[in-house]
Formats: structure tokens, sequence, C-alpha cells
């Protein structure tokens, strides 16, 4: 999955574990009467590999709105009832490593310190 993260990252307890959560603006082109473009904005769940505390701290100030991230991600269907309604959403779940995007291209951005998070 790749696209720019658009919202803060927040960082959440849940059983325990460290979670990163953030929100994912991803574009798609397709030709139907020229060129069209359409926006998507999907929840990302993002389970660190390594969860220590610091480490994670060190994670969530790399990720920033405005970043375009690559992923690979599961998608998950939450389903629930509220006043009687049913509601459904799918959110993206990430067990392995957030890769920042150097701008305008689909490399690795180069960091100083050799972090999985480029």
């Amino acid at each position: 999955m790749q696209g720019w993260i658009c919202t803060d990252p927040e960082v959440k307890d849940v059983a325990g574990k460290t979670v990163i959560r953030f929100q994912l603006s991803v574009s798609a082109k397709f030709k139907k009467d020229g060129d069209k473009k359409w926006k998507s904005f999907f929840s990302i769940d993002y389970w660190p590999v390594d969860r220590v505390a610091g480490n994670v701290q060190k994670e969530v100030a790399k990720l920033r709105k405005g970043l375009e991230v690559t992923f690979e991600a599961e998608p998950i269907q939450e389903r629930w009832e509220k006043d009687g309604s049913k509601h459904s959403a799918v959110k993206f779940v990430v067990e392995g490593w957030v890769r920042i995007l150097a701008p305008g291209t689909n490399e690795p951005a180069q960091s100083a310190d050799d972090s999985p998070f480029s």
C-alpha cells in the first residue's frame, strides 16, 4: 500500500501492546472521458516490529502528516452495532515496517541513522 499520511499519528495501548494509528490518503487514476483521479482515505493500525518504548517514540517522530509512505498491510473489516443500526468499516493492519519515501520517487528516503523507517 502506498499513500500520504493525512493525520498526525497517535500512539495507543491496546491490550498491553503498542499500536500507532493514522489515516492514509491514497490516490488512483483511471481513464474514462479523459483523465480522472480520486482519493480514498483509510484507517491504518501500525503494530511496530520493535515495540520497545523509546523506539516506538522514534518511529512516531518520523511518521508525520504529509509524508509519503509504503508498506504491506492486511485489510480487516470491523463490524459493530450502535443505537440499533449496524455499521462496518475496513481498516488496514501493518505488522512489518513502514518505509518513508523520498519526495517524488518510489525510493526510500535516506536517513542518517540506518533506521528501517528510512
